[in-house]
């Protein structure tokens, strides 16, 4: 109690029985006491198939407060109950759900309880986990509960509830089953383990069986078997008319009336009284209820595969006005494959897809699959469940599906889909160039068998393969010439991905034009990959916004962790660092741990070359720890270390780090990264004696760029031959060419030809472009590089005071972001729609920050984010 009552979340854990409920119940007792408002839903298994019914039964007491939440969050929960016609967005119906409770816990405290969560749908669990993320700045307490083993995905405090102590068991032992000789009662203290249930309900099956001095159930079983044979026992007492009644109510989906399920199991009312004599059910409100959830599985595994199926015919005659729950029986009754109902569940799964519930989806294509013949359509139903689960997230079920459907290929059509999805498992990863080349052969099948869309999305991940793993120019030319075919923006992705320097400039130019853009995040994509990164941060702003208005959560994890890398390279170091938390904190909430482990680089690289190495260590650290991870996106673990490495002065490791980038032979070898980074290693090579060797990468990288315009290119190869040359007329002319939104790269220029004029005895000339270079360093705030201009200027005999760090730089990322939506005018609830958090949770952020930026107001806020602008910070 004392653990629940300090918790903001926590997750119970124990076996059945032993008391998380009554745990729960005491503290929302507590709870209402104080005054809380208490929220509650319980998971039973005949529930767990329906999407949100848990979230339905939790939030029912706040329904009358549904339409005071914007209308797309409104739209989308009364869509997922069933309330009303659309789509179950699902990312609206999670930020509907967290801003009811923000609302409620605005008025009173709010405590959520969610009881037997291991029974719970997915789609309400995943709303749960949502939520338990954002509450920290609320009024809100959230308490849950569920057995030992089962996995709940959620990253929350868990306390494991055991048994009773010896003297506590005793009693309540002799309290329930006085009378026990001394060998049975210490055989059944033993057996019970200080499970409550088990003191209370093992004694009664002993006394049933007439057992004494003996085991009450065979030792070698686990207590909940154990319990389970307790009921079991019970039930073998009971006449056949009560038992099937209790089959009926296992087999309910928690909507049936008394009435239904006496019809469904074929008897009358009169079957009802022995069960509740045995105090296993109870009746309320005309509806029938299990005492103990561990009653419903012992009547479910007594009955055998014939009377359950039995049952749910019955049940599917019953329900016939419901044509929803009817299906569900009539799938669950039948005896093997069945095409007419395996049919039928596919038009549903369908259906749940079209209404944006996902989780059921996939439950319901699944059991198509299962109804299917081997030699039928199982395969490309399995397929469709793994397309379903990539949607959710859910990679590990994408995988076992996949797999399950390879031995049942047939046609080609689902060889090709096959394929695809092996793919998107593996995307990040370096492949082999045959498995391009296979993929390439089924875009040419495809095409010729008349698959316009397959072949279309088959050439896309033929694309974002070569991106991973050149195959050659003849093959990435072929997959860049069906790329006409597309529309253009996919077509521009595709020409990046393939040929980034071959059609760089074409690509740069098309950028240019903004008509057509039917997908602008893809356009962000390709200025990404050809390198025009100030054109990716602009392109970036209203995609993402477009993006987060249509819950596009996963495609909107890529965008920010493209726009963060290039704000990177740029300098724009403060729109990096929050840009780069939003796509790390969002790619762990849409399950895509590419792309997660990217922004993590990202990160990680962004604190290295800021010299914080602690920030640096602990992003790398959280991706090695990630072991299914290991290997995914290689040059990006180098970029990180080789840049945290080359920011801290040590370049000899900066270019033992950078170096396989630009080797063809290793993993690590990046077409199109290693045109970003050579002035990085030019940088780390004339320090370590490595010089040589870098004006080779550097010969072979010119002749790129003379095909390409990427900026990137350009200004990294400029700086690499200024530093690797030794030539005051290779500085000038690369400052002279250098572009103005740029300050990092600038700085670091400024700051080597100012030490190249200190170091020809240039002192009064050296000082003006080490001042810069200190002052713009300065500004965005690159405390190591900067000390080495003040070091570079000391030896010039002129000092300079540190900076202080200002006020801005003092946010955090996510304060940062929402401080300046605020300064652009939004309002609370506006920022929390965008960022998915509650309007509480960023009056919260406003309040912390404004003092750390010494203003009171939102008008003070937009002056003093416009003098930081003024002032060059961003």
């Amino acid at each position: 109690m004392t653990a629940l009552a300090e918790a903001k979340v926590l997750l119970l854990r124990g076996e059945p029985g032993i008391g998380k409920s009554h745990l729960l119940a005491a503290a929302a007792d507590d709870a209402r006491s104080r005054g809380a408002q208490v929220l509650s839903a319980t998971g039973v298994p005949s529930e767990a198939h329906l999407p949100f019914a848990g979230l339905h039964q939790l939030l029912r007491p706040l329904l009358p407060c549904v339409r005071d939440l914007p209308e797309p969050h409104r739209a989308a929960l009364l869509a997922a109950f069933g309330m009303t016609a659309g789509p179950q967005t699902f990312f609206f119906v999670a930020l509907a759900t967290l801003e009811l409770l923000a609302d409620a816990a605005a008025r009173t405290p709010v405590v959520v309880v969610a009881d037997d969560v291991h029974w719970l749908d997915q789609a309400t669990v995943e709303v749960l986990a949502f939520v338990a993320r954002r509450i920290a700045a609320e009024p809100i307490t959230l308490w849950a509960a569920t057995r030992t083993g089962d996995p709940v995905p959620w990253k929350v405090p868990e306390l494991t509830v055991s048994g009773l102590d010896d003297d506590t068991a005793r009693r309540l032992l002799d309290r329930h089953a006085g009378g026990l000789t001394a060998t049975t009662r210490e055989r059944l203290l033993t057996e019970a383990a200080g499970n409550p249930l088990a003191l209370i309900e093992l004694p009664v099956a002993a006394r049933a069986r007439r057992l004494d001095d003996v085991a009450v159930a065979p030792a070698m079983l686990p207590l909940t078997d154990r319990l389970e044979a307790a009921f079991a026992g019970r039930l073998a007492e009971l006449p056949d008319a009560t038992n099937a009644l209790l089959l009926a109510v296992a087999l309910d989906d928690g909507c049936g009336t008394s009435s239904e399920i006496l019809a469904a199991a074929r008897t009358t009312e009169a079957s009802f009284q022995p069960a509740e004599a045995a105090g296993l059910i109870s009746l309320t409100g005309g509806r029938v209820r299990f005492r103990h959830p561990l009653v419903r599985t012992a009547v479910y595994h007594r009955a055998g595969e014939a009377d359950r199926r039995g049952a749910h015919a019955a049940w599917a005659d019953v329900v016939t006005d419901r044509p929803e729950r009817q299906l569900w029986h009539r799938a669950a009754a039948a005896t093997g494959p069945d095409d007419a109902i395996a049919d039928a569940l596919e038009r549903r799964a369908e259906q749940e897809r079209g209404r944006g519930a996902l989780a059921g989806a996939i439950e319901i294509m699944d059991r198509a699959a299962r109804l299917t013949p081997p030699s039928g359509r199982r395969a490309g139903r399995l397929l469709d469940a793994a397309d379903l689960a990539f949607e959710l997230g859910r990679h590990r079920l994408v995988r076992g599906l996949v797999e399950e459907a390879g031995p049942l290929l047939a046609e080609p059509r689902e060889r090709a889909r096959h394929l695809q999805l092996r793919d998107i498992l593996d995307d990040g990863r370096p492949g082999d160039v045959a498995g391009i080349r296979t993929m390439v052969e089924q875009v040419r099948r495809m095409r010729a068998d008349g698959d316009p869309g397959l072949a279309r999305r088959l050439l896309i991940a033929a694309a974002r393969r070569c991106w991973w793993t050149d195959p050659g120019p003849a093959d990435r030319h072929l997959i860049a010439a069906w790329a006409d075919d597309l529309p253009t923006d996919e077509r521009l992705v595709v020409l990046a991905l393939t040929e980034p320097i071959e059609q760089g400039s074409r690509i740069i130019a098309a950028l240019t034009d903004h008509r057509d853009q039917a997908e602008p995040a893809l356009r962000v994509i390709a200025a990404y990959i050809v390198g025009d990164f100030e054109r990716c941060v602009r392109l970036a702003g209203p995609a993402a916004d477009g993006l987060r208005a249509q819950a596009r959560l996963a495609l909107l994890v890529q965008v920010l962790t493209l726009a963060a890398s290039a704000a990177m390279h740029m300098g724009a170091w403060s729109r990096a660092a929050t840009t780069a938390a939003e796509a790390v904190r969002l790619g762990v909430e849409t399950g895509q741990p590419v792309w997660t482990v990217a922004a993590r680089h990202v990160d990680a690289a962004m604190a290295g070359l800021r010299g914080d190495a602690v920030r640096a260590g602990e992003q790398l650290a959280l991706i090695v720890g990630e072991d299914e991870m290991s290997g995914v996106v290689p040059s990006a673990a180098h970029q990180s270390r080789g840049l945290a490495a080359l920011a801290a002065g040590d370049y000899a490791e900066a270019y033992r780090e950078l170096r396989p980038i630009f080797d063809s032979s290793h993993p690590a070898y990046h077409r199109a990264l290693r045109c970003w980074l050579v002035g990085y290693l030019a940088e780390a090579a004339v320090h370590c004696r490595r010089a040589d060797d870098a004006r080779q990468v550097v010969a072979d990288l010119s002749t790129l760029a003379g095909i390409t315009s990427s900026p990137a290119l350009q200004i990294s190869l400029r700086y690499a031959r200024a530093v690797l040359a030794d030539d005051e007329k290779l500085y000038r002319e690369a400052l002279d060419q250098h572009p103005p939104h740029w300050p990092f790269q600038r700085a670091r220029l400024e700051l080597a030809f100012g030490t190249w004029l200190r170091r020809q005895r240039r002192i009064a000339e050296s000082r003006d472009p080490l001042r810069t270079a200190r002052d713009l360093f300065d500004r965005i705030d690159a405390p190591g590089w900067s000390e080495r201009a003040r070091q570079e200027l000391r030896a010039t005999g002129e000092s300079s005071q540190q900076p202080e760090r200002g006020a801005w730089q003092r946010l955090s990322p996510q304060e940062l972001q929402i401080a300046t939506m605020a300064a652009e005018g939004l309002s609370n609830r506006e920022i929390g729609q965008r960022l998915y958090v509650s309007h509480r949770t960023v009056g919260s952020h406003l309040y912390r920050l404004f003092p750390k930026l010494g203003i009171t107001s939102r008008a003070q806020l937009r002056d003093a984010l416009a003098a930081w602008v003024a002032d060059g910070r961003e």
